[in-house]
Order: structure tokens, then sequence, then C-alpha cells
């Protein structure tokens, strides 16, 4: 079996940033991917945090899929201006998992030709969680 045709913790997470989540259940990606975090941790819910969303998987995602773009650097810069050039000492893990939420829900996974970009189609089902 091709790799890249099976599913994963990362093509989950790109989903359900796109919206591929129960959204009578959730209210948002957020709370999806917490929720996702805690079942699949097998963790209680409500010890998941917005920072073990962001160490979970969501750095990872965005590392993953953005590198050809470099948009690793141009997070990393943007953190580092946002937040740690501020000499803020308590960092807003809110605003991080929705500045890479909105990113990853931008993803483009298909090119102007319908050919898979990242290969999502061992998904047949609209809602991951």
């Amino acid at each position: 079996m091709n790799e890249y045709k099976i599913k994963t913790t990362e093509k989950d997470i790109i989903l359900i940033c796109k919206g591929w989540f129960d959204h009578e259940k959730y209210k948002d990606a957020l709370e999806a991917l917490k929720d996702y975090q805690a079942t699949y941790t097998r963790s209680n819910r409500e010890d998941i945090t917005d920072k073990n969303v962001l160490d979970f998987r969501l750095f990872t995602v965005a590392e993953m899929y953005f590198k050809p773009y470099h948009w690793s650097e141009m997070l990393k810069d943007r953190l580092y201006k946002d937040i740690f050039w501020q000499h803020e000492l308590k960092v807003d893990y809110n605003y991080l998992c929705w500045l890479l939420i909105a990113q990853i829900h931008s993803l483009q996974v298909k090119n102007d030709n319908r050919e898979w970009i990242i290969d999502l189609s061992a998904y047949d089902e609209i809602t991951i969680i």
C-alpha cells in the first residue's frame, strides 16, 4: 500500500482544521481537536489545554506541510515578533492554536487539475470526530 494513501493523525488534524468535524457536537475546530487528542491519547478531555493541542501535532502538521513554502520560518518570525520580542511572560496558546488552525484550513490539498497535493483519498467520510 502506498504510504501516502493511508489515514494518519496529521491528515486527521488537517481535515479537522478544514471543518471535517461534527458541528453539532463541537462549537469550533479547536474544541474538536481537543476532543480528538483526548480520544487519541486516552486522556481526560478536561485535562487537554491549548498548549497540549499545539504540542500534540499542530506544530508538526504545520512544519510538515508548509516546509516547501518556507512557512515554518515565517511562522517562527511571526511568533517571535508577536509574542517573544514583546517580552511577554505569558504565551497566548489560544492565539497560537488559532493562527495554525487558520493557516492549515487554507492549505490547498488538490492542485488546479484536481490531483492530490496531500493525498486524502483514504478518507470517504466527511466527519473525523
